[in-house]
Protein backbone atom coordinates (compact mmCIF):
# COMPACT_ATOMS: atom_id res chain seq x y z
CA UNK A 1 0.00 0.00 0.00
CA UNK A 2 2.99 2.22 0.94
CA UNK A 3 4.59 1.97 -2.47
CA UNK A 4 1.27 2.21 -4.30
CA UNK A 5 0.58 5.98 -2.48
CA UNK A 6 4.27 7.40 -2.83
CA UNK A 7 3.96 6.42 -6.77
CA UNK A 8 0.74 8.06 -7.19
CA UNK A 9 2.22 10.95 -5.34
CA UNK A 10 5.06 11.57 -7.06
CA UNK A 11 3.11 10.81 -10.63
CA UNK A 12 1.34 13.75 -9.37
CA UNK A 13 4.13 16.30 -9.52
CA UNK A 14 3.00 17.86 -12.85
CA UNK A 15 -0.53 18.91 -11.16
CA UNK A 16 1.06 19.76 -7.82
CA UNK A 17 4.08 21.89 -9.32
CA UNK A 18 4.42 21.62 -12.80
CA UNK A 19 7.36 19.39 -13.83
CA UNK A 20 6.79 15.74 -14.31
CA UNK A 21 8.65 13.39 -12.40
CA UNK A 22 8.95 9.34 -13.83
CA UNK A 23 8.16 7.31 -11.09
CA UNK A 24 9.06 3.49 -11.44
CA UNK A 25 8.03 0.54 -8.88
CA UNK A 26 8.20 -2.92 -8.80
CA UNK A 27 6.56 -5.41 -6.92
CA UNK A 28 5.65 -9.21 -7.09
CA UNK A 29 2.92 -9.00 -9.17
CA UNK A 30 0.32 -11.07 -6.51
CA UNK A 31 0.29 -8.28 -4.26
CA UNK A 32 -1.09 -5.23 -6.75
CA UNK A 33 -4.14 -6.18 -5.48
CA UNK A 34 -3.09 -5.19 -1.78
CA UNK A 35 -2.71 -1.31 -2.73
CA UNK A 36 -5.44 -1.67 -5.04
CA UNK A 37 -7.39 1.57 -3.52
CA UNK A 38 -4.56 3.67 -3.52
CA UNK A 39 -4.07 2.61 -7.19
CA UNK A 40 -7.02 3.21 -8.37
CA UNK A 41 -7.57 6.83 -6.88
CA UNK A 42 -4.00 7.64 -8.14
CA UNK A 43 -5.43 6.55 -11.76
CA UNK A 44 -8.73 8.68 -11.34
CA UNK A 45 -6.52 11.41 -10.52
CA UNK A 46 -4.02 11.16 -13.74
CA UNK A 47 -1.23 10.62 -12.10
CA UNK A 48 1.65 9.07 -14.06
CA UNK A 49 3.87 6.08 -13.39
CA UNK A 50 5.32 2.73 -14.31
CA UNK A 51 4.29 -0.30 -11.86
CA UNK A 52 6.39 -3.31 -12.52
CA UNK A 53 4.84 -6.52 -11.45
CA UNK A 54 7.59 -9.31 -11.58
CA UNK A 55 7.58 -11.95 -12.02
CA UNK A 56 4.34 -12.53 -14.57
CA UNK A 57 2.23 -15.43 -15.22
CA UNK A 58 3.49 -16.32 -18.28
CA UNK A 59 7.11 -16.66 -16.97
CA UNK A 60 6.06 -18.59 -13.53
CA UNK A 61 3.81 -21.52 -16.03
CA UNK A 62 6.11 -24.32 -14.97
CA UNK A 63 5.73 -23.75 -11.51
CA UNK A 64 2.50 -24.15 -10.95
CA UNK A 65 -0.86 -22.31 -10.70
CA UNK A 66 0.03 -21.31 -6.74
CA UNK A 67 2.75 -19.57 -8.59
CA UNK A 68 0.70 -17.68 -11.02
CA UNK A 69 -0.91 -14.40 -11.38
CA UNK A 70 -4.25 -14.66 -12.28
CA UNK A 71 -6.45 -11.84 -10.97
CA UNK A 72 -3.77 -8.82 -11.75
CA UNK A 73 -3.99 -8.98 -15.56
CA UNK A 74 -7.88 -8.20 -14.81
CA UNK A 75 -7.41 -5.94 -12.66
CA UNK A 76 -4.76 -4.05 -15.15
CA UNK A 77 -7.34 -4.43 -18.28
CA UNK A 78 -10.31 -3.48 -16.15
CA UNK A 79 -9.06 -0.39 -14.37
CA UNK A 80 -10.03 3.12 -16.07
CA UNK A 81 -6.87 5.15 -16.66
CA UNK A 82 -4.39 2.32 -16.85
CA UNK A 83 -2.43 1.00 -19.23
CA UNK A 84 -1.79 -2.73 -19.13
CA UNK A 85 0.80 -5.00 -20.86
CA UNK A 86 2.05 -8.43 -20.31
CA UNK A 87 5.18 -8.83 -22.27
CA UNK A 88 6.73 -12.91 -22.99
CA UNK A 89 10.13 -11.47 -24.18
CA UNK A 90 12.75 -8.71 -23.81
CA UNK A 91 11.97 -7.41 -27.06
CA UNK A 92 8.52 -7.02 -26.49
CA UNK A 93 9.24 -5.16 -22.88
CA UNK A 94 11.91 -2.51 -24.84
CA UNK A 95 9.14 -1.61 -27.14
CA UNK A 96 6.39 -1.30 -23.91
CA UNK A 97 8.57 0.67 -22.31
CA UNK A 98 9.41 3.38 -25.03
CA UNK A 99 5.49 3.57 -25.76
CA UNK A 100 5.08 4.27 -21.40
CA UNK A 101 8.20 6.84 -21.29
CA UNK A 102 6.44 8.96 -24.29
CA UNK A 103 3.40 8.50 -22.68
CA UNK A 104 3.76 9.23 -19.34
CA UNK A 105 5.01 12.91 -20.88
CA UNK A 106 1.66 13.39 -22.40
CA UNK A 107 -0.13 16.41 -21.58
CA UNK A 108 -3.37 14.46 -20.94
CA UNK A 109 -5.23 17.41 -21.13
CA UNK A 110 -8.49 15.55 -21.27
CA UNK A 111 -10.51 12.09 -21.50
CA UNK A 112 -10.25 12.52 -25.27
CA UNK A 113 -6.54 12.75 -25.53
CA UNK A 114 -6.24 9.52 -23.45
CA UNK A 115 -8.24 7.76 -25.12
CA UNK A 116 -6.97 8.36 -28.35
CA UNK A 117 -3.32 7.61 -27.09
CA UNK A 118 -4.81 4.46 -25.89
CA UNK A 119 -5.30 3.60 -29.86
CA UNK A 120 -9.10 4.28 -29.79
CA UNK A 121 -11.01 5.81 -32.10
CA UNK A 122 -13.36 8.89 -31.02
CA UNK A 123 -16.37 9.93 -32.73
CA UNK A 124 -17.61 13.69 -31.63
CA UNK A 125 -21.45 14.96 -31.59
CA UNK A 126 -23.26 17.81 -31.36
CA UNK A 127 -24.65 17.60 -27.44
CA UNK A 128 -28.44 18.54 -27.52
CA UNK A 129 -28.93 18.11 -31.00
CA UNK A 130 -27.50 14.68 -32.34
CA UNK A 131 -28.27 11.73 -30.23
CA UNK A 132 -24.83 9.67 -29.52
CA UNK A 133 -27.26 6.40 -28.84
CA UNK A 134 -28.73 6.70 -32.79
CA UNK A 135 -24.98 7.57 -33.37
CA UNK A 136 -23.19 4.19 -31.49
CA UNK A 137 -26.08 2.23 -32.59
CA UNK A 138 -25.37 3.16 -36.36
CA UNK A 139 -21.70 2.41 -36.08
CA UNK A 140 -22.44 -0.92 -34.31
CA UNK A 141 -24.68 -2.01 -37.35
CA UNK A 142 -21.96 -0.39 -40.15
CA UNK A 143 -18.67 -2.04 -38.66
CA UNK A 144 -20.54 -5.06 -36.80
CA UNK A 145 -19.11 -3.84 -33.61
CA UNK A 146 -20.59 -5.20 -30.38
CA UNK A 147 -22.53 -2.49 -28.69
CA UNK A 148 -22.06 -1.75 -25.25
CA UNK A 149 -24.55 0.44 -23.52
CA UNK A 150 -22.63 2.90 -20.98
CA UNK A 151 -25.41 2.08 -17.98
CA UNK A 152 -28.29 0.24 -19.59
CA UNK A 153 -27.15 -3.14 -19.77
CA UNK A 154 -27.29 -6.15 -16.79
CA UNK A 155 -23.58 -6.67 -16.69
CA UNK A 156 -22.59 -3.23 -16.55
CA UNK A 157 -25.08 -2.81 -13.96
CA UNK A 158 -23.23 -5.72 -11.57
CA UNK A 159 -19.66 -4.62 -12.62
CA UNK A 160 -20.74 -0.76 -11.15
CA UNK A 161 -22.18 -3.15 -8.27
CA UNK A 162 -19.23 -4.54 -7.17
CA UNK A 163 -18.56 -0.62 -5.61
CA UNK A 164 -21.34 -0.94 -3.52
CA UNK A 165 -20.43 -5.11 -2.06
CA UNK A 166 -17.08 -3.24 -1.25
CA UNK A 167 -18.83 -0.63 0.49
CA UNK A 168 -20.75 -2.71 2.07
CA UNK A 169 -17.86 -5.23 3.11
CA UNK A 170 -16.45 -2.23 5.22
CA UNK A 171 -19.35 -1.15 6.76
CA UNK A 172 -19.76 -4.74 7.80
CA UNK A 173 -16.25 -5.35 8.37
CA UNK A 174 -16.20 -2.22 10.98
CA UNK A 175 -19.66 -2.85 12.38
CA UNK A 176 -21.45 0.25 11.12
CA UNK A 177 -24.74 0.51 9.90
CA UNK A 178 -25.13 3.43 7.12
CA UNK A 179 -28.13 5.48 7.05
CA UNK A 180 -27.65 7.60 4.10
CA UNK A 181 -26.14 6.44 0.35
CA UNK A 182 -25.77 9.25 -1.84
CA UNK A 183 -24.35 8.04 -5.32
CA UNK A 184 -23.80 10.27 -8.64
CA UNK A 185 -26.37 9.88 -11.38
CA UNK A 186 -26.90 10.07 -15.32
CA UNK A 187 -28.50 6.68 -16.85
CA UNK A 188 -28.59 5.07 -13.53
CA UNK A 189 -26.18 2.44 -13.68
CA UNK A 190 -23.90 2.96 -10.46
CA UNK A 191 -26.85 3.89 -8.20
CA UNK A 192 -28.61 0.52 -9.30
CA UNK A 193 -26.16 -1.44 -8.69
CA UNK A 194 -25.20 0.00 -5.56
CA UNK A 195 -28.86 0.24 -4.42
CA UNK A 196 -29.17 -3.51 -4.83
CA UNK A 197 -25.88 -4.65 -2.77
CA UNK A 198 -26.86 -1.63 -0.05
CA UNK A 199 -30.87 -2.81 -0.10
CA UNK A 200 -28.90 -6.37 0.58
CA UNK A 201 -27.11 -5.87 3.42
CA UNK A 202 -28.87 -2.74 4.81
CA UNK A 203 -32.76 -2.91 4.10
CA UNK A 204 -33.04 0.70 5.60
CA UNK A 205 -30.57 2.13 4.45
CA UNK A 206 -31.60 5.49 2.35
CA UNK A 207 -30.45 6.25 -0.72
CA UNK A 208 -30.81 9.17 -3.30
CA UNK A 209 -29.29 9.90 -6.75
CA UNK A 210 -27.81 13.00 -7.24
CA UNK A 211 -27.84 15.17 -10.51
CA UNK A 212 -26.92 18.27 -11.91
CA UNK A 213 -30.01 21.22 -11.44
CA UNK A 214 -29.75 20.92 -15.65
CA UNK A 215 -30.69 17.17 -16.44
CA UNK A 216 -32.19 15.58 -13.00
CA UNK A 217 -34.48 13.21 -15.13
CA UNK A 218 -34.05 10.27 -12.50
CA UNK A 219 -35.25 12.78 -9.67
CA UNK A 220 -38.25 13.91 -11.78
CA UNK A 221 -39.02 10.17 -12.78
CA UNK A 222 -39.08 8.62 -8.95
CA UNK A 223 -41.35 12.03 -8.36
CA UNK A 224 -43.61 10.66 -11.41
CA UNK A 225 -42.99 6.93 -10.43
CA UNK A 226 -42.66 6.71 -14.49
CA UNK A 227 -39.20 7.25 -16.72
CA UNK A 228 -39.70 11.05 -17.87
CA UNK A 229 -37.45 12.41 -20.91
CA UNK A 230 -36.71 16.33 -20.29
CA UNK A 231 -35.12 18.39 -23.00
CA UNK A 232 -31.78 19.77 -21.43
CA UNK A 233 -31.86 23.74 -22.27
CA UNK A 234 -28.89 24.53 -20.02
CA UNK A 235 -25.26 23.40 -20.46
CA UNK A 236 -23.57 21.87 -17.38
CA UNK A 237 -20.09 21.59 -15.97
CA UNK A 238 -21.11 18.01 -15.13
CA UNK A 239 -20.80 16.61 -18.57
CA UNK A 240 -20.89 13.15 -17.61
CA UNK A 241 -24.53 13.16 -16.13
CA UNK A 242 -26.14 14.42 -18.97
CA UNK A 243 -28.72 11.84 -19.56
CA UNK A 244 -32.20 13.30 -21.10
CA UNK A 245 -34.22 10.30 -19.77
CA UNK A 246 -32.95 7.02 -17.18
CA UNK A 247 -32.45 3.65 -18.55
CA UNK A 248 -35.51 1.24 -19.57
CA UNK A 249 -32.98 -1.34 -17.18
CA UNK A 250 -31.94 1.14 -14.38
CA UNK A 251 -34.82 2.88 -13.38
CA UNK A 252 -37.48 0.14 -12.45
CA UNK A 253 -34.53 -0.46 -10.22
CA UNK A 254 -34.23 2.53 -8.76
CA UNK A 255 -37.84 3.09 -7.97
CA UNK A 256 -37.81 0.20 -5.80
CA UNK A 257 -34.77 1.12 -4.19
CA UNK A 258 -34.34 4.84 -3.74
CA UNK A 259 -36.09 6.97 -2.13
CA UNK A 260 -35.95 9.97 -3.69
CA UNK A 261 -33.51 12.10 -5.94
CA UNK A 262 -31.43 15.47 -5.48
CA UNK A 263 -29.87 18.10 -7.60
CA UNK A 264 -27.37 20.77 -7.39
CA UNK A 265 -26.34 23.85 -9.28
CA UNK A 266 -22.91 24.22 -10.69
CA UNK A 267 -22.28 26.84 -8.48
CA UNK A 268 -22.21 23.97 -5.70
CA UNK A 269 -20.11 21.39 -7.43
CA UNK A 270 -17.66 23.93 -7.98
CA UNK A 271 -17.64 24.63 -4.01
CA UNK A 272 -17.25 20.87 -3.72
CA UNK A 273 -14.67 20.51 -5.78
CA UNK A 274 -12.86 23.43 -4.03
CA UNK A 275 -13.33 21.84 -0.66
CA UNK A 276 -12.52 18.06 -2.04
CA UNK A 277 -8.98 19.64 -3.16
CA UNK A 278 -8.46 21.79 -0.06
CA UNK A 279 -9.14 19.41 2.62
CA UNK A 280 -8.24 15.84 0.94
CA UNK A 281 -5.70 16.67 -1.56
CA UNK A 282 -8.29 14.91 -3.77
CA UNK A 283 -8.77 16.65 -7.39
CA UNK A 284 -11.92 15.18 -9.03
CA UNK A 285 -14.42 15.91 -12.08
CA UNK A 286 -17.14 17.84 -11.74
CA UNK A 287 -19.38 14.97 -12.29
CA UNK A 288 -17.90 13.02 -9.73
CA UNK A 289 -18.11 16.01 -6.76
CA UNK A 290 -22.43 16.18 -6.81
CA UNK A 291 -23.41 13.56 -3.81
CA UNK A 292 -20.64 15.75 -2.17
CA UNK A 293 -22.12 19.11 -3.55
CA UNK A 294 -25.75 18.04 -1.94
CA UNK A 295 -24.41 17.41 1.41
CA UNK A 296 -22.54 20.78 2.23
CA UNK A 297 -25.17 22.56 0.11
CA UNK A 298 -27.42 21.29 2.52
CA UNK A 299 -30.04 19.65 0.19
CA UNK A 300 -30.40 16.68 2.64
CA UNK A 301 -30.19 16.57 5.75
CA UNK A 302 -26.99 14.39 7.21
CA UNK A 303 -26.41 15.56 10.75
CA UNK A 304 -25.58 12.51 13.28
CA UNK A 305 -26.11 10.38 10.17
CA UNK A 306 -23.76 7.93 8.83
CA UNK A 307 -23.51 8.81 5.03
CA UNK A 308 -22.20 7.27 2.16
CA UNK A 309 -20.96 9.98 -0.17
CA UNK A 310 -19.99 8.57 -3.50
CA UNK A 311 -16.92 10.14 -5.48
CA UNK A 312 -16.43 9.00 -8.90
CA UNK A 313 -14.01 10.49 -11.67
CA UNK A 314 -11.13 12.37 -12.32
CA UNK A 315 -11.38 13.74 -15.70
CA UNK A 316 -10.33 17.02 -15.72
CA UNK A 317 -7.52 18.83 -16.99
CA UNK A 318 -5.42 21.61 -14.49
CA UNK A 319 -6.61 24.48 -16.65
CA UNK A 320 -10.28 23.44 -16.08
CA UNK A 321 -9.88 22.88 -12.70
CA UNK A 322 -8.70 25.99 -11.51
CA UNK A 323 -11.11 27.64 -14.17
CA UNK A 324 -14.03 26.07 -12.02
CA UNK A 325 -12.33 26.46 -8.57
CA UNK A 326 -11.76 30.34 -9.79
CA UNK A 327 -16.04 30.29 -9.91
CA UNK A 328 -16.28 29.69 -5.79
CA UNK A 329 -14.52 33.50 -5.79
CA UNK A 330 -16.86 35.52 -7.14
Amino acid sequence: MNLMIFLGVAGLSHSLFGKRLIPIGTVYDTFISRGLDALNYACYQDSRFILIGTPSGITLATEGGAHQSISTPLIGMSQDGLASFEPAFADELAIILEWSFDYLQRSGKNKIDKTKANGAEVVLYKRHIESREEIAIKISEEKNYPLVKPFDNEDIIAGQGSFGLEACEYFITNNIKPDIVLSCTSGGGLVAGTSIAFKHYFPNVDIYPVEPATCNDTEISLQNKTRTRIKHERKTICDALEVEIPGQITFPINLVNCKSGLSVTDEEVCFAMKYLYEEFNVKAEPSGCVSLAAVLSKKIDVKNKTVLVTISGGNVDDDSFEKYIDLTKN
